[in-house]
């Protein structure tokens, strides 16, 4: 008997058994989304929001692509641009123009949706449907109030005060300059503003003398929590020449400014109206209520995109 062939013959078999053991299933397993943003409910997406949805597995993307809508809140296509990221695993949408903000509190919705026509690899569709709904920046407007104990003039000698219901600037009789200062607390405003609007200052102002001779500059300023003889000198952020009504509002919209409070994480708007001396020997200035006053109070007007 020939034994090395029966050997063979043995060991023939056995490999074959072996890799017919070893047959890979079929993949009959539906995909799933397993996360998307913008969140499904959430407010406050930007215009240049992207959109994303993670899948548990690589994805058919020509299926999923075709399977993939935005709408807006009537229910029309958004034009978008797809491309794929993480291995075929996360599908990214980008808007190809701006999302649009609303323009007032109400909330402006997009929609986007991945269909049951999205598949995996392996053609597997998704089971159901998946939907999120989303919401970008809304339009709101705010009145910031003065803060009493904050309104008051500082005087070149050192005088501080901070509890009339006038502060002055200008000139003095004796040469002295006098400076106006006004705080307004942002708590008001919501957390996450993305942008300021608007941010229009309104300061009521009646001419004394030969106040109209001087020339002024509002400025953008921080002293804090307390106005002392030091605030005078403060250098300040930003400034521009305004020019006083003789008897009635001054009004300057400074957004730029909240804009750079907001940035800088400050808590309070503060403002300060200096001036020159005309060197004349007499009291040359406005008086400008402050928050202390029975009527004409200062305020800000405020217009901000959030959430």
């Amino acid at each position: 008997m020939n034994h090395t062939w029966t050997y063979t013959f043995t060991a023939l078999l056995l490999v074959l058994a072996s890799c017919a053991g070893t047959g890979t299933a079929p993949d009959t397993t539906p995909p799933e989304v397993r996360s998307s943003s913008p969140a499904d409910g959430s407010h406050g997406a930007t215009k240049n929001a992207v959109i994303s949805v993670a899948f548990s597995e690589p994805m058919n993307e020509a299926a999923t692509e075709a399977a993939f809508v935005l709408e807006d809140a009537g229910g029309s296509p958004v034009a978008v641009t797809l491309s794929w990221a993480d291995e075929g695993k996360r599908l990214v949408a980008v808007p190809s123009a701006p999302l649009a903000y609303s323009s007032d509190a109400s909330y402006q919705s997009y929609t986007y949706r991945v269909g049951t026509g999205a598949a995996d690899s392996a053609g597997n569709h998704l089971a159901a449907a998946y939907e999120a709904t989303f919401s970008t920046m809304r339009r709101l407007g705010f009145t910031l109030e003065g803060e009493a104990e904050l309104d008051g003039s500082v005087y070149s000698n050192g005088g501080v005060y901070d509890n009339l219901s006038n502060t002055f600037v200008g000139d003095g009789p004796s040469d002295f300059y006098v400076r106006a200062f006004f705080s307004f607390p942002l708590s008001s405003l919501p957390a996450n503003v993305e942008s300021v609007e608007r941010a229009r200052i309104n300061l009521y102002s009646k001419k004394e003398n030969n106040g109209d001779a001087l020339h002024y500059r509002l400025e953008h300023v921080d002293y804090g929590d307390r106005l002392d003889a030091a605030d005078y000198g403060l250098t300040a952020l930003a400034s521009e020449p305004v020019f006083p009504p003789d008897d009635g509002w001054l009004r300057a919209d400074e957004r730029g400014w909240l804009q750079e409070d907001l940035n800088a994480g400050r808590i309070r708007f503060q403002i300060r109206l200096s001036s020159d001396n005309n060197g004349d020997g007499s009291e040359d200035g406005y008086w400008l209520t402050t928050t202390d006053a029975g009527s004409d109070k200062p305020f800000v007007q405020v217009v901000v995109y959030a959430p």
